[in-house]
């Protein structure tokens, strides 16, 4: 299979988002500009969820997919034990590839997905006032 352009939902606090990018079945990545140092992010595309990480670049991310693939199941569409045996079993390469200077993980707390809503709150507020 090859990657194709495509739009896809990725989950966030505040609801789905759509964003635009490749998808691999069951993954897909995307560039999203919303304040971290990188900025290309993974998502499961069955459930939204986007890796706990950040990619500095397009080909980083689809190494990720690639390295990722084969580490079990992927075939689910809600967060559940699977999920959380494939969580587990990602940590060390996730650690790894940070090592390596491909991807970055938050420092400040927050997962990804959240700085859209700190983005989306902020806006807000300041229309508000």
């Amino acid at each position: 299979m090859t990657w194709k352009p495509a739009e896809f939902e990725v989950a966030t606090d505040l609801g789905a988002c759509l964003r635009r990018g490749e998808i691999l079945p069951p993954f897909g990545v995307h560039e999203d500009d919303d304040g971290w140092q990188m900025p290309w992010v993974v998502t499961h595309l069955p459930t939204g969820c986007m890796l706990p990480c950040r990619f500095v670049n397009q080909d980083a991310a689809k190494l990720a997919v690639s390295e990722i693939a084969g580490f079990g199941d992927w075939d689910f569409d809600e967060i559940d034990a699977r999920a959380a045996a494939l969580q587990a079993v990602m940590t060390p390469t996730i650690d790894e590839w940070c090592a390596r200077g491909l991807c970055e993980r938050s420092t400040d707390g927050l997962k990804p997905g959240d700085r859209d809503v700190i983005k989306h709150q902020e806006r807000f507020k300041g229309g508000a006032s």
